[in-house]
């Protein structure tokens, strides 16, 4: 857990001397890292250039994908995260916790009027069902 009282520039001041001696090879884990570190100081743009970084490496983070989410979700741009939710449910469809928020972006009463695609979200909760279902199985 990062510390509360790390600061923004003390983030962009690790950030740049990180990228400057890295290899391409590495830019998905510290992306990421810096990623978490720019959300924790609440430097969202930043936190998002960084997840981009990483898709573009790897497009199959779902990690990233549920990051960006978040911080769309804090920016008030739901269709956004609704989107990046949809990307990380494609890449690891067994994610209950993020089936179930992205089911709340269509269903709930804060972003009913923003996102509209009822088919998904119907194919989402089937989704939540089956692997509960599953989970309960597994622990009988």
């Amino acid at each position: 857990n990062e510390s509360t009282n790390t600061s923004l520039e003390e983030v962009e001041k690790l950030y740049a001397m990180v990228f400057t001696r890295i290899t391409k090879a590495k830019v998905l884990n510290y992306s990421f890292s810096f990623a978490q570190k720019f959300f924790n100081v609440g430097a969202y743009d930043r936190a998002l250039h960084c997840l981009e970084e990483c898709v573009r490496v790897r497009n199959r983070d779902s990690n990233s994908y549920n990051l960006m989410a978040t911080i769309h979700l804090l920016q008030n741009n739901p269709q956004k995260a609704f989107d990046a939710y949809k990307r990380s449910i494609y890449i690891d469809p067994n994610q209950l916790g993020v089936i179930l928020k992205t089911v709340e972006l269509v269903f709930g009463d804060e972003w009913t009027m923003h996102i509209k695609d009822l088919e998904y979200a119907d194919k989402l909760l089937t989704k939540a069902h089956n692997l509960v279902k599953k989970y309960d199985a597994s622990n009988e």
